[in-house]
């Protein structure tokens, strides 16, 4: 109850703030900014720390009691992770901060990759005891392909391990940027006491438990030379990477740092932070002092990029016209489905209708609201460079672009050079695990139907599907921590205590041999039999690990008379490949052509093209030499100096695990980086824990897959055919 009121007053709190500043700002002072980090590097906490210096808070909450606002699933508050990414709206020096706080665990990356899509720049959080780790790299990945300029906070900054000097080094070792440090941690006999900014000439001293705030640095100090020491060398630094700034400050000021204003420093970063030639370091301790990780909001602001250049290349296409990207569905128990939108050019209208240009459905009227995390408030209209809740898209799903629907559709080019902004979808992982779902009663059979519905709309990265040999209802997901969140929505949501079976790993087949197989199917209606002979060809597609399902292919200049039957030959074709002959698992990277389609009339029905196209690839496929393909991961194992390491080490290997290195990145620690197949990871945090008495870091993440050897697929056959 206590919980609920602090809530409840923090709410009151920031709709009266968000009342206070224009909910439509000049397009320049709007930042669609992404907090990210590998997990527990502090990123919620630091969202958190944010909104109170805003002021949209009027206390902050805490990760370990559950009493953040991003963090609103109880399982998220129980647990002390994230889960779901949430959106806050924040205020700071006359611009607007849209945040997304993204989750850090592997198995939910699909919430980092379809907010990475919509967003316009990345704080990436730090651990300062661990520096870059494995979570940081997929994201950093993520950023490249969509070019996002990057703010980094080395967090943590008080803890006993941290070393500011090696998460430097890590940023630029391991994500190949220069590392710029704008904010230093500065020490007093091996403790820290305080942080020092080196754009503003200020410095925040440590006392204790009580927050202090940023002061002047005075000459003649301590903290002046410290200060001077650092400008030289960040000035240094951006002349190695700006040359505007290198002739100026080398020409005009003789390499003189207390001559260069804060205004030039601000201007050379933020050309090099565009660029990612270079990034800027700032340094603090979310957790113990609030005021440490003020300096984020004004390099957010001053550094990365309002939505304006992503705006004009939409209008380019689209004019000013509305356009926009459905980049998450949500339900509320108030509002239902719920669709979070980055609007990119044009204005969105409450009431209006739009039109869905992925799908080509008309949607609406629709209702327009601002997120602040769980709450939602109404607004009239949202201007470009807008991120808002849609109600009233009942059809769209994610990834879909939205365009105004008194927009000539046939204008816009999906070839154009906005199509790269808008147009494209975004991409979605095959899941890795499965297991049989069950309702606890059969009358609730249809609720749970229901549910998985929302819930595979809300979770792109979440598959179901029914096994049709056993008729059971298969759940598909990224991990075993995933599965665990879906029945905790499921129980806590729905009230559905369901049943899972045990977890298995999805695998794939391929073949191996080039194939060409003819199968003829008759059928006799009303007295008279009518056939369809199908010819066809199947091959491996060039390059494992491309995984497209199916590419199917006509003869050249061959026309089909009727387009029912080709849409019966792909049916039948599709179907077919997605029952393997070893274990049933679907068929990847495979090449179908047709070679030859004779039937006894034209009246012959789609329906028996495709039942004979289904049989020719069945037979097919019992001929062409078909391989059993397991998911592979890549393993990062961080253990302390003392911890028996060669006990680790056999454990590894006995899962079939292929160690890569072994290093000692400091003198307190080692690290593992090792890849094995995901069907050996049963067990494996628990058996490591118990290894290195609970002092290891394991981080585990999909790399692709591999075909198994021999011993290991005749293993599974075998099993399969006992269990049969």
């Amino acid at each position: 109850m206590h919980r609920l009121k602090w809530r409840l007053l923090n709410r009151a709190v920031v709709l009266i703030r968000a009342r206070s500043y224009s909910i439509h700002p000049s397009i320049e002072k709007i930042r669609n900014i992404g907090v990210v980090a590998h997990i527990d590097a502090g990123k919620t906490t630091l969202t958190e720390r944010l909104l109170f210096l805003s002021g949209e808070l009027r206390r902050m909450g805490d990760v370990d009691s559950g009493s953040t606002v991003t963090d609103f699933l109880e399982v998220e508050r129980e647990r002390g992770i994230t889960v779901q990414s949430a959106i806050v709206s924040l205020a700071w020096k006359e611009h607007r901060i849209n945040l997304i706080d993204t989750p850090g665990h592997v198995d939910f990356g699909v919430e980092v990759q379809r907010c990475v899509r919509v967003l316009d720049g990345l704080l990436v959080v730090l651990d300062g005891s661990a520096g870059v780790q494995a979570q940081t790299l997929t994201v950093w990945r993520q950023a490249a392909k969509y070019t996002l300029p990057s703010l980094f906070l080395i967090n943590k900054m008080d803890k006993p391990q941290a070393d500011f000097t090696m998460s430097i080094s890590s940023i630029e070792d391991k994500l190949g940027i220069k590392a710029l440090p704008v904010v230093i941690p500065y020490s007093k006999e091996n403790t820290l006491d305080g942080f020092i900014d080196l754009i503003e000439g200020r410095f925040l001293k440590l006392r204790g438990e009580k927050e202090e705030d940023w002061i002047s640095v005075e000459p003649s100090t301590h903290e002046f030379h410290l200060l001077c020491e650092g400008r030289e060398n960040l000035c240094l630094g951006l002349s190695d990477c700006d040359e505007s700034f290198s002739s100026f400050f080398l020409d005009s000021h003789q390499g003189d740092t207390t001559k260069v204003s804060r205004d030039h420093i601000t201007q050379a970063l933020s050309r090099v932070s565009l660029s990612r030639s270079a990034c800027a370091v700032a340094s603090g301790s979310a957790l113990r002092c609030a005021s440490s990780v003020r300096p984020c909001l004004d390099l957010v602001c001053d550094l990365l990029p309002s939505p304006v250049k992503s705006s004009e290349l939409v209008r380019k296409t689209i004019g000013n016209n509305f356009s926009g990207l459905l980049f998450k569905i949500s339900h509320d128990k108030r509002r239902g489905r719920i669709g979070y939108t980055r609007v990119y050019s044009g204005e969105l209208k409450g009431g209006s209708h739009v039109w869905n240009w992925t799908r080509g459905e008309k949607e609406g009227p629709i209702e327009l609201f601002e997120a602040q995390s769980d709450s939602l408030d109404p607004i009239k209209s949202a201007n470009e460079g807008s991120i808002v809740v849609v109600r009233g898209l009942e059809k769209s799903l994610t990834g879909d672009a939205l365009i105004s629907n008194d927009c000539d559709k046939n204008a816009v080019d999906d070839n154009g050079p906005a199509s790269h902004i808008v147009f494209d979808g975004i991409d979605q992982p095959d899941p890795v695990f499965y297991c049989s779902i069950e309702p606890p009663d059969m009358k609730k059979r249809h609720a749970l139907e229901k549910a998985l519905k929302e819930l595979v709309v809300e979770d792109p990265s979440l598959r179901v599907r029914e096994d049709t040999e056993s008729g059971q209802t298969i759940l598909e997901t990224m991990g075993e921590l995933h599965v665990e969140i879906v029945k905790d929505r499921l129980v806590r949501g729905y009230g559905l205590n369901v049943f899972l079976g045990p977890l298995q790993v999805s695998y794939r087949e391929v073949v191996q041999d080039t194939v060409e197989h003819t199968k003829s199917i008759s059928d006799t209606v009303d007295g008279r039999t009518y056939s369809a002979s199908v010819t066809l060809r199947i091959e491996p597609e060039e390059g494992l690990g491309k995984w497209k399902k199916l590419k199917f292919a006509l003869p050249p200049g061959a026309r089909i008379p009727r387009s029912n039957w080709q849409q019966g030959l792909r049916e039948g074709i599709g179907s077919a490949l997605y029952h393997g002959p070893l274990l049933s698992f679907p068929v990847y990277d495979v090449s179908v052509s047709l070679l030859d389609l004779t039937v006894s009339g034209g009246k012959v029905g789609a329906n028996l093209v495709c039942a004979a196209a289904h049989k020719c690839i069945e037979e097919a496929l019992t001929r062409c030499g078909v391989r059993l393909v397991e998911p592979v991961m890549e393993l990062e194992l961080t253990l302390p100096v003392d911890c028996p390491s060669q006990a680790v080490l056999h454990e590894l290997t006995k899962r079939r695990a292929t160690i890569e290195t072994i290093s000692g990145d400091t003198e307190r620690e080692s690290k593992i980086r090792a890849t094995l197949p995901l069907s050996s990871l049963a067990g494996l945090s628990t058996a490591v824990r118990t290894l290195s008495r609970g002092l290891s870091h394991l981080h585990i993440r999909p790399i692709g897959h591999e075909i198994l050897d021999g011993g290991e697929e005749t293993r599974l056959i075998n099993m399969r055919r006992a269990r049969q």
